[in-house]
């Protein structure tokens, strides 16, 4: 399996795994304004970058996130089995205090046009993250990482997100993954223990299409 990132003709779904403090998320106190997406586009790689932002009590709190696409297939057909790899880094929060990660959970919207038949990580744990699970239901597909480990900035191995699916769209029509639904994250504070947050995408919008001929 090659690894690309969103590009013209590749569907994506993000994993965006999250890590915060107190309330908040994310990876600089840089502004919360809404920035528009970047793309790139270098041959069967797609990349797409959002802006993300969590609270705090602080205030909101915003980082970038980088969002990789694979899929199997240049081209794809009705009836046609195609699978996607996603990666996304792990996003670290700046804090005057080290917390602790405990999980995070993304969710991603199926889009019209296609049928998940499975959906698992890969690795299915690591060192980082010995525990791990995905979710399909007809509407959505989302991943929880679980772990224990100082979010101090040190860089995480995040498990890759490979989906098995079934193109339903006929030709000329689009199948479009959008920036996820629901990022929402725990990890334990000094003093005020246990705390969790949920994270959004002030501009919303595709990270990846494929084309049905």
């Amino acid at each position: 399996m090659r690894t690309t990132v969103v590009r013209r003709g590749r569907a994506l779904v993000a994993s965006v795994p999250l890590l915060l403090v107190g309330a908040a998320c994310a990876g600089t106190a840089d502004s919360a304004a809404p920035l528009p997406p970047t793309t790139m586009r270098v041959g069967n790689t797609d990349v797409y970058t959002y802006q993300l932002v969590c609270p705090s009590p602080v205030g909101d709190l915003a980082t970038s996130i980088e969002f990789t696409v694979t899929d199997s297939l240049e081209h794809v057909t009705n009836g046609e089995a195609v699978t996607y790899s996603i990666k996304a880094p792990l996003a670290q929060v700046k804090s005057p205090v080290t917390p602790t990660f405990e999980s995070s959970t993304t969710t991603y919207a199926i889009p019209a046009g296609l049928k998940v038949t499975s959906a698992a990580l890969d690795p299915e744990s690591n060192s980082d993250f010995p525990t791990t699970s995905t979710k399909v239901d007809d509407t959505s597909v989302s991943f929880t990482i679980n772990g224990s480990f100082p979010i101090d900035g040190s860089p995480r191995q995040v498990p890759v997100l490979v989906i098995d699916a079934t193109v339903t769209a006929g030709p000329g029509e689009d199948i479009t993954w959008t920036t996820p639904t629901s990022i929402v994250g725990s990890a334990s504070v000094p003093i005020l223990g246990s705390q969790s947050s949920s994270c959004t995408f002030p501009t919303a919008g595709p990270i990846g299409t494929t084309n049905v001929t």
